[in-house]
């Protein structure tokens, strides 16, 4: 499950993402984190650490006001809930 999901402006268009991914009955540390919604143009993942946390900072030009979405799968190809954030950009 994704929880804590954020998506937070840095600079004009320089955008931080970060959320914890958990699972009681999985390791989630290597899972891929993948973006939509707003974010879904920009092809930008992340990998969750060993503490659960995933977090990426990255160039977003011309985002979109809306909702972006964050969606975890693991390597025998389970999903996480859908995750979302409205962004204000």
């Amino acid at each position: 499950m994704i929880t804590n999901f954020i998506v937070a402006q840095e600079a004009y268009d320089c955008w931080t993402i970060t959320g914890t991914v958990t699972d009681s009955a999985t390791n989630v540390t290597g899972m891929t984190v993948s973006f939509g919604g707003v974010l879904g143009g920009y092809g930008y993942s992340a990998v969750v650490g060993p503490g659960g946390e995933f977090s990426v900072t990255e160039i977003f030009a011309g985002l979109q006001t809306g909702t972006a979405t964050a969606q975890g799968i693991d390597s025998l190809g389970h999903t996480s809930n859908l995750a979302e954030y409205y962004v204000s950009a």
